[in-house]
């Protein structure tokens, strides 16, 4: 963004919502209302040049490239707003990438910090857009948690790995009967 009364030019990156840094040729367009399109490989970006992307909004936690077995789950699974991941018992291994969004501070990379309660006893420092994985996680019901370092912003998502069937009560309990018969 170039203010011409000011002679100021502001840059924004993956942590301002940039879909990415690489643009695809000849994939932008401009509508009669002075919207800006440009296509990336990544994704769309479209700007408005009558909003003002520098408000006093609070700056958004979300999660992307979130996968398991260092697979990305599906589109129609990963949703902005997913709060639980279930992993088969084969699946021990998930990783995701914590964005913050925060249009006020374009020059900065964004602290945050993460725990993966039942894992970690203290909270992890770490960056915006820092691909964060845990592998070879027991059967059980986690909580993964990322916030900013002054807890204005949280966000969580609950993790379930399902138990090997051979280790679970009710196959104990078939097999005490069968047995017993």
């Amino acid at each position: 963004k170039y203010e011409l009364k000011k002679n100021k030019t502001t840059h924004y990156n993956l942590s301002n919502g940039l879909q990415g840094y690489e643009f695809n040729t000849k994939s932008f367009a401009k509508n009669s209302k002075g919207i800006l399109f440009f296509g990336g490989t990544n994704g769309l970006n479209i700007i408005n040049s009558n909003e003002n992307y520098n408000s006093n909004d609070k700056e958004v936690i979300q999660f992307e490239e979130v996968k398991i077995a260092d697979k990305i789950i599906d589109n129609s699974k990963q949703s902005l707003s997913k709060t639980n991941l279930i992993l088969d018992n084969n699946q021990t291994t998930f990783s995701l990438k914590p964005v913050i969004i925060n249009y006020n501070s374009c020059f900065t990379q964004h602290d945050l910090m993460y725990k993966l309660e039942g894992i970690d006893k203290n909270w992890i420092i770490g960056q915006s857009n820092q691909t964060i994985r845990y592998s070879n996680l027991p059967a059980g019901k986690y909580k993964f948690y990322v916030k900013t370092p002054d807890n204005n912003q949280q966000k969580s998502l609950d993790i379930t790995v399902n138990q090997v069937f051979w280790k679970s009560l009710w196959f104990w309990t078939i097999i005490l009967f069968l047995i017993i018969a």
